[in-house]
């Protein structure tokens, strides 16, 4: 199939969030990453990043395309994989109910109105027990019609009166959920993807989120559907905000929402999941840490639906307790207990160069650190600096650097440490962060070379406390004298 210039963005941008993630799913089902996902991700990068699309850009990216036909024929595949993957995901998710109305459609047209009223009754129930709200006005209206043949005038008017009524309250569901899904599909996507990018959440995106009046109470979410999307949009919002201490009491809300609604598990569970994750987080976040310890160790519990959901257990299991071991929060992880978290980050449990895979890196680093284990520390963080992360958690890049110098030092590798200081300092430099408190750490470490040791910390620590007097601003984030060697 031909795509003409300005169609594969255009369809590439139209997509949502969902269908989005389910493309990727979809590409990825043959275990190998196929070309044209690779050319979706760098169209929708540059998508993203300039607002625009530029086709001789990503050209000059892909040598292999120089060819104008080769470059067709790539965007045709991707175009037609985009439509396919829709396609069956659709099918996939509303399969047994679409079969169902067919089916209904067909015995309508043999005129067995007894029959199809027999199938459409249970149908309803489940698309009602499911909030398939455009399935259950399909299902109304052909009820609308069988009752038409089947019953007497006076009997016919009545049950048209009541049905019409059906339709009215599923319609106003219907466009209510429609409102929340505009919201989520778009301004949460473009919140939270801006954050993923930069570490950094978008001012304007963050005062619109704020203005909507659906946001402001649960009451303006009238069904099980819309009410998860409130309590998504309702936490991003807080997380964004800051607003740290109600984080937990909405995200326990849509705990429960799952718990009660067995078809909501089923249609999202990877978010069930993460969702154990973040209540241990926001939890321990508010100073309850055996409270989030439970959650974290609930998440061990939750039965499989499928075997990635145990890669995703183990993974946010360690990003609850990997933190609170390395800021001795509770008793120090053995390096055997971490050996699973290590084998999956090694076999891309994680998506490669994104935050969370940064983050991992980082924790890693961080607990090889604090148990005098430099050499392995030094590896872990190597990995955040010898890949290009873009704007992706300059913070954590930055601080990441000042940690490799300490393990030199450590390891009494001064030339490394030489060498390594210059381009540290015009790194903080440049982004405008830590640089003083880099001059004070690269002064120290040079004046005890010799002596080097950790007890010889406290004159720095004293100076670190003067220019971080909150006690260490944000910098205590990454980096906190009284829980770690360093």
């Amino acid at each position: 199939m031909r795509v003409p210039d300005n169609s594969l963005p255009e369809l590439i941008q139209s997509l949502t969030r969902r269908e989005r993630k389910n493309f990727k799913k979809w590409a990825l089902a043959g275990g190998q990453k196929p070309d044209y996902l690779v050319l979706f991700d760098a169209i929708q990068d540059q998508l993203h990043q300039q607002g625009k699309y530029n086709e001789t850009e990503i050209i000059q990216r892909f040598p292999e395309y120089k060819k104008h036909s080769n470059f067709s024929v790539k965007k045709s595949d991707l175009y037609d994989s985009i439509i396919r993957s829709i396609r069956e995901m659709g099918l996939g998710k509303n399969k047994a109910l679409s079969i169902e109305i067919q089916e209904i459609e067909i015995i309508l047209g043999k005129q067995l109105y007894e029959k199809a009223l027999t199938k459409i009754g249970g149908a309803k129930r489940r698309a009602e027990k499911e909030e398939k709200f455009e399935e259950l006005i399909i299902l109304l209206r052909h009820e609308k019609g069988c009752r038409r043949f089947k019953e007497d005038e006076s009997e016919y008017l009545e049950s048209i009166h009541g049905i019409q009524l059906e339709i009215e309250r599923i319609e106003k569901l219907r466009q209510n959920l429609s409102h929340f899904d505009a919201i989520y599909e778009k301004d949460y996507y473009i919140l939270s993807n801006g954050f993923r990018n930069t570490g950094e959440y978008d001012p304007d995106i963050l005062a619109k989120l704020q203005e909507y009046p659906l946001l402001k109470s649960e009451a303006n979410a009238i069904s099980v559907r819309a009410k998860r999307l409130f309590y998504i949009l309702r936490r991003a919002l807080l997380t964004a905000m800051g607003k740290f201490t109600e984080l937990h009491i909405v995200n326990a809300a849509l705990l429960k929402l799952y718990a009660e609604n067995e078809f909501l598990r089923d249609q999202d569970y990877e978010e069930f999941i993460i969702c154990h994750s973040l209540q241990a987080r926001f939890l321990i976040l508010v100073g309850r840490v055996e409270d989030g310890l439970e959650y974290a160790r609930k998440m061990l519990e939750i039965p499989l639906k499928q075997v990635s959901h145990q890669k995703k257990i183990l993974e946010n299991y360690f990003r609850v307790i990997l933190p609170l071991s390395n800021d001795r929060l509770i008793p120090k992880l053995s390096n055997l207990e971490i050996e699973p978290f290590i084998q999956l980050i090694e076999k891309g449990g994680s998506q490669p160069q994104s935050v969370r895979q940064i983050e991992h890196y980082f924790w890693l680093g961080k607990h090889y650190l604090s148990i005098c284990e430099f050499e392995n520390a030094k590896k872990w963080f190597e990995k955040i600096t010898l890949q290009n992360w873009g704007k992706n958690r300059l913070k954590i890049q930055g601080i990441t650097r000042l940690l490799i110098l300490i393990c030199y030092a450590e390891l009494n590798k001064f030339d490394l440490l030489e060498l390594h200081s210059g381009p540290t300092l015009r790194f903080l430099k440049r982004n405008e962060m830590f640089y003083e408190i880099g001059q004070e750490m690269v002064r120290f470490l040079r004046k005890n070379y010799e002596n080097f040791h950790s007890s010889s910390l406290l004159p720095f620590k004293t100076t670190w406390a003067q220019i971080f007097p909150e006690p260490y601003g944000h910098f205590k984030k990454y980096f906190d004298f009284d829980k770690m060697n360093w």
